[in-house]
C-alpha cells in the first residue's frame, strides 16, 4: 500500500492508503469508486503526493516520497495497459467494470519529482531522467 495526499477545492489535505502497483515509467497505479473523497479531488486537482514506507532488516527504514499529476484513466488503450500491471498474475476484469456507469475506476499518477530517505535520515533526490521512456 502506499499513502496518497490529494487537497480539497478549499484547500484542507486528505491523505489516504490505496493499493499500490507501479509500471516501469514509475507510474502509481490504483482502483477506486470514483465518489471517493480522494477521487473527487483529482477530478478538481490532479496534484496529489506520494509516500511509500517500509522498514527491513536488511536497510532499515526506508521512504519513498513523490509529487505527481494523477488522472481517471479513461482512455481503453492506456486502461488495458494500466490493467495489465495493476492485476499483474492475476485475472484482469474486462474495461466494462471501470468505464461508463460504472462506479469503480483506475487511477494513474505521473511522477513529477522523488526523493528518498533511508535510516540516517537523508534526503536523496530521485533522478527520474534514468527511467525508460
Amino acid at each position: 500500500q502506499f499513502a496518497l495526499g490529494t487537497v480539497s477545492e478549499d484547500g484542507w489535505p486528505w491523505v489516504v492508503c490505496v493499493n499500490l502497483a507501479y509500471d516501469e515509467q514509475l507510474q502509481f497505479i490504483w482502483k477506486s469508486l470514483a465518489n471517493t473523497q480522494h477521487s473527487k479531488h483529482i477530478q478538481t486537482d490532479p496534484r496529489v503526493s506520494i509516500c511509500v514506507f517500509s522498514e527491513t532488516e536488511e536497510i532499515g527504514d526506508f521512504g519513498f516520497y513523490a509529487t505527481a499529476i494523477a488522472h481517471e484513466v479513461s482512455d481503453e488503450t492506456e486502461l488495458i495497459k494500466l490493467l495489465a500491471v495493476r492485476y499483474k498474475g492475476k485475472e484482469v476484469p474486462p474495461l466494462t467494470e471501470f468505464l461508463g456507469d460504472s462506479p469503480t475506476r483506475i487511477y494513474c499518477a505521473k511522477i513529477q519529482s522523488a526523493w528518498v530517505n533511508d535510516d540516517r535520515h537523508l534526503k536523496t533526490a530521485v533522478d527520474l531522467s534514468l527511467l525508460p521512456a
